[in-house]
């Protein structure tokens, strides 16, 4: 199946950082150093609780990252969470090309074609590794932000799917 990506990454675009910048990488950058301490803890633990903790930390850094994203800010609507997180990281211009595919008061769908992130994991060959530490962030974050507000997906990019289709529904 092939799958016409809507325009080009922006990824390699040229950044201004500072050293400071560049030393405090921040805990969703894919890093080799997750993937040498998770296959470690692999082989150390077994892959089912060496995954079970990776999980756990990651979920952990994502609850602190939403609080701060979300703090004073009443999500109340499916605008308001849309509104609220698309200016959450501008990294994400970047690092993502989507495509909106609906748009409603009650349904925001789109697919992301082209994913850094999961490029990055996949060239570091631990895209399994990725899903646990990235992907699951956005289950996360819906569950945190509001009760009326889920998430369904079919497929990612990290696990090889053509895109990775998010589909966030506010129950009424």
């Amino acid at each position: 199946m092939s799958v016409k990506v809507p325009g080009k990454p922006k990824w390699k675009e040229k950044m201004n950082v500072t050293a400071e910048e560049y030393f405090n990488i921040p805990w969703y950058i894919p890093n080799v150093n997750v993937v040498m301490m998770a296959r470690t803890m692999e082989k150390e633990l077994g892959k089912e609780k060496a995954h079970s903790i990776l999980r756990k930390v990651g979920r952990e850094l994502a609850e602190e990252y939403v609080k701060k994203v979300y703090s004073g800010k009443k999500i109340e609507s499916l605008r308001d969470f849309i509104e609220v997180s698309a200016g959450d990281n501008p990294l994400y211009d970047r690092a993502l090309i989507m495509e909106k595919t609906e748009a409603s008061d009650y349904k925001y769908e789109f697919r992301v074609h082209s994913c850094l992130w999961a490029k990055t994991w996949k060239e570091l060959g631990d895209p399994d590794i990725g899903y646990l530490w990235n992907c699951c962030f956005d289950l996360v974050e819906v569950e945190l932000v509001n009760p009326k507000l889920r998430l369904t997906r079919k497929g990612t990019l990290m696990r090889g799917a053509p895109y990775c289709d998010f589909c966030y529904t506010w129950e009424r």
